[in-house]
């Protein structure tokens, strides 16, 4: 069933969803095109801060309501793209022309793993060595700005609680949220010893976000068995599947009128 609204996908951090080699989404939105759904992406930076971003995500809107004459768009936003999306909903002006905003293992309460990056490398003499590195792989991905350091740093649990403070939901705006939980089965050792690292300190998650974390607004499930980026499509590790899953979705977007 079509949504009534256009689908804007968005991307978190590290790689675009308009890199060829190795897009974000993988062929998930032709799929989803080809089933006859009016999915765009973005095109904005792997590695930008979350204002920056959230700039660059509202022309993308723009240009897409002005371009298809709809009067609001659906969001769909994984990790940090659901604070991007989240920034650009509440400080931009665009909460009347967003109905939905679905956000996919988005830390909005921080993500350990971001704290742990950043306690590792801070005063370790491997940290301008990785920041060049990140930073060049970055600016050859297409990137026009990218800022790695601040943007992992905006990612740690204390930074997002003063996010949270400072970003309000906007009324008329319908926000739910989708969390990924690895589970002991998964058949990939590197997620497993992930999670198996992060478990102690923010309980189940997908080996990079923490369910607790995830939940924002109406939970619209967990996805058991499911690693970070099987969310996106990109990868297939285990049985989860993203079309079906995407379709679902979009489904009962369309089925509430979005």
């Amino acid at each position: 069933m079509a949504t009534r609204y256009p689908i804007l996908l968005v991307n978190g951090l590290g790689l675009r969803d308009d890199l060829r080699a190795m897009p974000y989404w993988g062929r998930l939105p032709e799929q989803l095109r080809g089933l006859g759904y009016a999915v765009h992406g973005n095109g904005k930076d792997a590695f930008g801060t979350i204002a920056q971003n959230a700039a660059a995500l509202k022309a993308t809107a723009v240009r897409i309501l002005d371009q298809t004459g709809a009067p609001k768009l659906n969001l769909l936003a994984h990790p940090k793209g659901g604070l991007d999306a989240r920034w650009m909903v509440s400080h931009l002006g665009m909460a009347e022309r967003v109905a939905s905003l679905t956000t996919l293992s988005t830390p909005h309460l921080g993500a350990s793993l971001a704290r742990l990056a950043l306690d590792f490398l801070e005063g370790n003499a491997l940290l301008p060595t990785a920041r060049g590195l990140v930073g060049l792989y970055a600016r050859l991905a297409g990137d026009r700005g990218p800022r790695v350091e601040e943007a992992v740093r905006e990612l740690s649990p204390e930074a997002m609680l003063a996010f949270n403070a400072q970003v309000p939901d906007r009324p008329g705006v319908f926000y739910q949220s989708f969390a990924a939980e690895l589970g002991p089965l998964h058949p990939s050792a590197y997620n497993r010893a992930k999670q198996a690292w992060l478990g102690p300190l923010e309980g189940p998650g997908d080996g990079v976000v923490a369910v607790a974390s995830a939940r924002w607004g109406e939970l619209g499930g967990i996805l058991r068995g499911v690693s970070h980026f099987e969310m996106t499509g990109r990868v297939r590790q285990g049985a989860f599947r993203a079309l079906p899953f995407y379709t679902q979705l979009l489904d009962n977007l369309a089925q509430r009128g979005f």
